[in-house]
């Protein structure tokens, strides 16, 4: 499919909005208030579109930062073990963004010069084994926030970043993913500086960028197919709009059918599930937190039939990450959940672009102090792995 280029219409507005309601039979597990990865400092699992964690050869994985600087960690039974091999430790600081595609794992570390990390897997070792070249640095606007990575179906990694007012997009030029554009394709210009972007692969051969508008009062996306030159997109969609319904929190997911689903805030920290249909047009279900929140995400567990929507809640002391449950279908949702707790306020909860596995839920937070995360369910087994020599 061929689109225009640098132009904007109004595609399609939320089909449907209204409170998140109860449903029958829907009850989310029981959980635990969750248990400490490592001790940390600052908002080591920020930042809000970004996802620290994956699972590969029946582990879980995430890199966050903790005492030694931002590093691989393993889940083993209930408790975390910091990485030992080479590379391990990625840099002292930044923010990590990881996309695990079953063959290489890529890590975004964005700061003031973000780098993109290569890794593949070393199944008789269980280590993570970092490519030659890397890391490499990655354009990044001057007045951005924070990044996110993807990589499209031809092996195409991009990065999506608010920078200079604008909602920009950087792709690499070469097979090898160490050499990038210098001068992004910009998808809107006129965006407030604290607006932010997220981008995801959907639909086999399509990639999405979702973003906030303050200035306009909108939240954004707009199409890339992957067979097209790196230059075309499709017309904007305005997927939601009115006074004060664009904040700059934003988190993506996507399902097996070609859906793309955003959890976003307004300013008056409520919460909206946004979900684009296989042929377009959005549905949004409004107020999914019941009270005022920060920092949503959303994961799809598809074969569960179910979406989770996580994030911090303002309405306790010190505040939790609490989650609530939606058929996938209907998006109808159960009672809400505490999920992780701890003696001192929760925030920036982050999870796993890759869908859940069957029967689990998994996300990590911070207090600032330590970084936490609670679980129920297990990874998939571990399955037979090319060992990387």
């Amino acid at each position: 499919m061929k689109y225009a280029i640098g132009m904007t219409l109004v595609f399609a507005s939320a089909l449907s909005a209204q409170a998140a309601r109860p449903v029958a039979g829907l009850k989310p597990p029981t959980a635990t208030v969750g248990s400490v990865i490592c001790s940390t400092s600052g908002a080591s699992t920020g930042e809000k579109p970004q996802s620290k964690i994956w699972y590969a050869d029946g582990s879980y994985w995430c890199i966050v930062r903790g005492p030694n600087g931002v590093a691989f960690y393993e889940k083993n039974d209930s408790s975390w073990v910091q990485g030992k091999f080479n590379g391990a430790i990625l840099q002292s600081s930044g923010t990590a963004d990881v996309k695990w595609n079953g063959t290489t794992l890529f890590v975004l570390m964005y700061s003031s010069t973000s780098k993109l990390y290569e890794y593949t897997y070393n199944a008789t070792q269980r280590i993570w084994v970092p490519a030659m070249g890397f890391p490499v640095a990655v354009p990044t606007p001057s007045g951005s926030e924070t990044m996110v990575l993807e990589q499209d179906s031809r092996g195409r990694l991009w990065t999506a970043v608010e920078g200079q007012n604008s909602i920009n997009v950087y792709y690499s030029t070469s097979e090898d993913h160490r050499t990038w554009i210098q001068t992004p394709v910009v998808l809107q210009t006129g965006v407030d500086s604290d607006d932010i972007c997220s981008i995801v692969a959907f639909a086999g051969n399509r990639i999405g960028v979702f973003w906030s508008d303050q200035k306009r009062d909108e939240f954004g996306f707009r199409i890339h197919d992957d067979s097209d030159a790196p230059t075309a997109w499709s017309l904007k969609e305005v997927v939601y709009a009115g006074s004060g319904h664009a904040d700059d929190h934003i988190n993506l997911a996507f399902d097996s059918m070609g859906r793309v689903y955003a959890i976003t805030k307004d300013d008056f920290d409520r919460m909206a599930l946004h979900r684009r249909g296989v042929n377009g047009g959005w549905t949004t279900k409004t107020n999914v937190s019941g009270g005022d929140s920060t920092r949503g995400i959303v994961m799809v567990a598809e074969q569960d039939s179910r979406v989770y929507v996580l994030y911090t809640c303002w309405d306790k002391s010190p505040n939790p990450i609490h989650y609530r449950m939606a058929d996938i279908e209907t998006l109808d949702f159960g009672g809400e959940t505490t999920f992780i707790t701890s003696s001192k306020s929760m925030n920036d909860v982050t999870g796993m672009k890759q869908l859940l596995p069957a029967g689990a839920l998994i996300a990590a937070a911070s207090n600032g102090t330590s970084c936490l995360f609670n679980s129920f369910g297990n990874p998939p087994a571990a399955l037979l792995v090319k060992v990387t020599p």
